[in-house]
């Protein structure tokens, strides 16, 4: 399947929408004779059951989990309105659109720590040159009175609404429902508003006349459009180039105010309103930070129900952009090299949740390298062979793609292997290197090793070291900390020549067979059949970007490897590995990560099925899942759609000696 990569044009239009609907909110406020405290407590109230139908209409709802994961930003947006609302009756509405539109700035200083995102020079200057037009528009107003209570409320405003801002924006990268998580805000802005309007007035007031009206006009306008139409955007623009758009704002709200109420509005405002405009067309031109899926840029109905499922992202300024037909083999020709790419790809998304590790993209780029350099100086060669013989885990990945990273050809180890079954495909393979661990299933899986070879009185001649991921290492074994430790001994520029050096059609893994008919046989696999089959894969199932990813399956099984971490990589899912299957802790992880994606074999899915107490969990968040591996009940079918668990369930079917995949039903 083809996905057509082209500028998505809607997520732009949406914050445009946005930023328009906002400038005018000041006016209505303005506009409405009632006290602050009494506009700003009915636009929360009437904002969230409105906001909570169209999260339901929409294929959402409302959750505990989301509730959880909303509270902060919640209390920052209800402080927002607070300073935001009175700002607006106690200063000029130049001052108090003025100092919020210095937003922009601390934006452009925190994205790039919290979602490593990078702006061009030539947006930052057109950002300066926007910031000016807004200077010239704000101060080259006559005849309003300001107050420095009103200015230190914007000021307020200007701290907590850039807060709120990247909070809906970490939010919006874990791919949660954009109006579920607005309604989880509103229900919390609620909860604060409320006692401080009734602490403020000493009673709880109601509106009068023509302030309902305003008061409507700013919940539907500001609240559902502004707000829902930026934090569905969230997904797919970079934070930092829609709060440059915001800049618009004061020139919205200043033009609008000597419309309805004569502020004056002299040559210069003039002048540095067509300034605001040309420069953020500018940044919009220049612009490098949208990723949106194709489909979803394409139907307008998207920003209603999130979007058509397993279409693939664009980013653009990336190479599917220039390249739209390039295919992943062609364009990042080795695994290690597609890794190194997702820095760029992905930087504000979460790469791997393991335990306490949150890796971003960014972070696992570097640790590629850093694994890789380890990789060289424990002696890995170009076609060298190196295991893993461990349980799922982030340092498995690290430790994998590092060994690819070398040229190194992965070998990977059934968990389940008794010492001598692990000796002969060690044996057979030639590896060089084995990852393992010590203490997985109460087992010393290095001891474990020794004592079958001493039993059987044989060697493995070609194995060098041995690493121990997790667990004590002994004797000349190395920790894992003490491996990395060793790479340093061998530069950045080293490592990257290396990966750089690898071709398609270089050998990536061999992976050994059950057995069922012999002793089991290694498959090989290159790099190029591998990135062109899970290309496919991914697309056919409907992976996307944002997605997150339980692994169950086991990363030493094409499941758990290739149709698992490899494909997430790909698609800027978000992998998080299990290192066994265990009902209620599957289910809890679910529930805390806000799961997307299970894929397992029938076994688990009917554990998830027939567990006692699992309405005790919230699995609103499951959208696919893919199952096989072995015979799939027709049963088990139908009662996963009667249950409406998943809301796709694909059945497959593979080996491991064609790169793990035969054949599959699609998503659509």
């Amino acid at each position: 399947m083809s996905v057509p990569h082209h500028r998505p044009r809607l997520p732009l239009a949406a914050v445009v929408v946005a930023v328009v609907v906002w400038g005018v909110a000041p006016l209505f406020v303005r506009a409405a004779q009632a006290d602050s405290a009494t506009v700003i407590l009915w636009r929360v109230l009437l904002a969230l059951p409105l906001a909570v139908a169209v999260a339901y209409l929409t294929g959402g709802g409302m959750s505990l989990a989301v509730m959880r994961g909303a509270v902060v930003t919640g209390v920052c947006f209800a402080v927002s309105i607070i300073t935001g609302f009175s700002s607006f009756r106690e200063t000029s509405i130049a001052n108090a659109t003025l100092i919020p539109a210095l937003q922009p700035a601390l934006i452009l200083v925190l994205a790039g720590r919290m979602f490593g995102e990078q702006r061009t020079r030539a947006e930052v200057l057109w950002a300066i040159v926007a910031f000016a037009g807004v200077s010239a528009v704000v101060l080259g107003a006559s005849g309003q009175e300001a107050s420095l209570a009103g200015d230190l409320l914007a000021v307020a405003n200007l701290l907590v609404f850039t807060l709120y801002f990247l909070l809906a924006k970490r939010a919006r990268t874990t791919n949660v429902h954009s109006w579920s998580f607005l309604a989880a805000v509103f229900t919390v802005t609620v909860f604060v508003v409320t006692p401080w309007a009734v602490a403020v007035n000493g009673r709880f007031e109601t509106l009068h006349g023509m302030d309902w009206l305003y008061v409507l006009a700013i919940v539907v306008g500001p609240g559902l459009i502004g707000h829902g139409f930026m934090t569905w955007a969230h997904h797919y623009v970079d934070v930092t180039v829609t709060s440059m758009l915001t800049l618009a704002n004061p020139v919205v709200s200043i033009v609008g105010a000597w419309l309805v109420f004569s502020e004056a509005l002299g040559p210069a405002q003039i002048v540095g309103t067509v300034t605001v405009l040309a420069a953020l067309g500018m940044i919009v031109r220049h612009q490098r930070g949208v990723r949106a899926l194709a489909a979803e840029a394409a139907l307008t109905g998207d920003l209603l129900d999130e979007g058509p499922r397993g279409t693939s992202p664009a980013t653009l300024g990336s190479p599917a952009d220039s390249l739209p037909a390039m295919r992943f083999d062609e364009q990042f020709v080795s695994i290690p090299r597609l890794a190194l790419a997702g820095a760029e790809r992905f930087p504000g998304l979460e790469a791997v949740v393991d335990g306490d590790q949150r890796i971003t993209y960014p972070q696992l780029a570097d640790a590629v390298i850093r694994s890789t350099r380890a990789a060289i100086a424990a002696g890995i060669e170009p076609g060298d062979r190196a295991a893993v013989w461990a349980p799922n885990s982030a340092a498995w990945i690290v430790a994998a793609l590092g060994v690819l990273g070398a040229g190194g050809v992965l070998v990977t180890l059934n968990t389940r292997f008794k010492g001598g079954e692990a000796a002969y495909v060690l044996r057979k393979s030639g590896a060089k290197v084995c990852f393992t661990v010590n203490g997985f299933l109460d087992t010393d899986y290095p001891a474990m090793l020794r004592a079958a070879l001493a039993e059987s009185g044989e060697d493995l001649p070609d194995l060098a070291r041995i690493v121990v991921l997790d667990g004590a290492a002994a004797g000349d074994d190395l920790g894992w900390d003490e491996y990395l430790g060793a790479g340093a001994a061998v530069t950045e520029a080293a490592a990257r020549d290396r990966i750089d050096a690898i071709r398609g059609d270089d050998l990536a893994d061999i992976m050994f067979t059950s057995g069922t008919t012999g002793r089991p046989k290694g498959a090989m696999s290159t790099h190029a059949q591998n990135l062109r089959v899970y290309e496919v894969w991914s697309e056919v199932v409907g992976l996307r970007e944002g997605d997150r990813y339980l692994i169950v399956n086991p990363f030493f099984h094409g499941f758990g490897y290739k149709a698992g971490w490899f494909a997430s990589i790909m698609r800027g899912a978000t992998i998080v590995p299990m290192p066994v299957f265990d009902v209620p802790a599957v289910l809890e992880k679910v529930q805390a990560e806000r799961i997307t994606v299970l894929p397992g074999p029938p076994t688990l899915l009917s554990g998830i099925l027939e567990y006692p107490d699992r309405d005790r969990y919230d699995l609103s968040s499951l959208r696919l899942t893919v199952t096989g591996a072995a015979v799939v009940p027709v049963e088990l079918i139908r009662r996963l759609r009667g249950e409406g668990i998943f809301e796709t369930i694909i059945t497959g079917y593979g080996l491991t000696e064609t790169t793990g995949t035969v054949s599959m039903c699609r998503y659509d």
